[in-house]
């Protein structure tokens, strides 16, 4: 390849990609409805509902939490475009009052659309197109709800306790807001068939603007207990990692790597081509399997994210 016209693409995909850094707002509910690094927006309270401080079982955690009435809940008002792009990760940890037949969990089409994710009668719901055969809710128990999507595939993906239960591909884009509103509602029903919906709390919403793997899911879900005591609040700045040599040839090293992040690399199109957790603080790949070009290198570490383009130029 011309060493110059490469580099010279490069430069145009760098400038391209400067404003579309991994990001994640995460919102604790301790006492108001802030985003905890100050990015996000402040989410906006639907109806009735109150900051109350609950019992978290499972992690012998007694915190804040916020408890939202029958059909009320919250939005998330997106005017910024931070999921434009149609790529997200969306992590909910809540609990509901009653899981009989449908309860609305996510509403994307501003109450205009019974489509949407929902529980059904303890199962991970996207109606009307797929329902998980496990039901991995119980009514009243706090519960790791996750929906990820690929903006590249359509591919959609529903996680319940850090488990992997239900995909489909979103071909008519029910799993993405209108460019119209930009807004998400939580817990309250649409107005085509309403009312499905039930009382409960929630102790923390996190929404990426990217597509995280199994892996991350799964390692996010073992770490919530730092997350709700807030030990692993970090802002993603707090993350420092090296690539060297960047530009790669035959391989590069990512050091300064924190125990047990989640590392993962994907191409410009949003496609994975590597995924691991680290064991160790400097990480040695070889480029056999990469193609010439930029790739995006995520290092994820209880909601700290590090965020370093990548150039394989053999």
């Amino acid at each position: 390849m011309n060493t110059s016209i490469f580099s010279q693409t490069i430069i145009i995909l760098l400038l391209a990609l400067s404003s579309t850094a991994q990001q994640t707002y995460t919102y604790n509910f301790n006492g108001d409805f802030t985003e905890s690094s100050g990015s996000g927006p402040v989410l906006t309270k639907i109806c009735t509902g109150q900051f109350e401080t609950d019992n978290l079982p499972g992690y012998n955690i007694t915190r804040k939490v916020y408890h939202f009435d029958t059909n009320c809940g919250f939005s998330f008002n997106d005017a910024g475009g931070f999921l434009a792009s149609g790529n997200y990760t969306i992590e909910l940890y809540f609990k509901m009052k009653d899981l009989s037949v449908w309860r609305r969990v996510i509403d994307f089409k501003d109450r205009a659309s019974d489509y949407g994710c929902y529980v059904f009668n303890g199962q991970m719901n996207f109606y009307n197109i797929v329902t998980s055969g496990a039901a991995p809710f119980n009514a009243d128990s706090f519960s790791h709800y996750v929906i990820t999507r690929n903006a590249a595939t359509k591919k959609v993906i529903l996680y319940g306790n850090g488990n992997q239960y239900v995909t489909f591909t979103d071909t008519d884009n029910d799993a993405i807001y209108d460019a119209s509103n930009k807004k998400l509602n939580f817990f309250q029903d649409d107005l085509v068939v309403s009312d499905e919906a039930s009382e409960g709390s929630i102790a923390v919403l996190k929404i990426h603007n990217y597509t995280k793997d199994s892996v991350a899911i799964k390692t996010s879900y073992n770490n919530l207990s730092g997350t709700l005591t807030g030990i692993n609040s970090v802002a993603a700045s707090e993350i420092f990692v090296n690539i060297h040599p960047n530009p790669a040839n035959t391989a590069f090293v990512i050091s300064d790597v924190p125990n047990q992040s989640v590392i993962t690399i994907t191409d410009l199109t949003g496609k994975q081509v590597y995924s691991t957790i680290a064991n160790t603080t400097e990480l040695s790949i070889n480029t056999a399997g990469f193609a010439n070009g930029v790739y995006m290198v995520q290092v994820s570490n209880d909601g700290a994210v590090a965020t370093k383009k990548l150039i394989v130029n053999k």
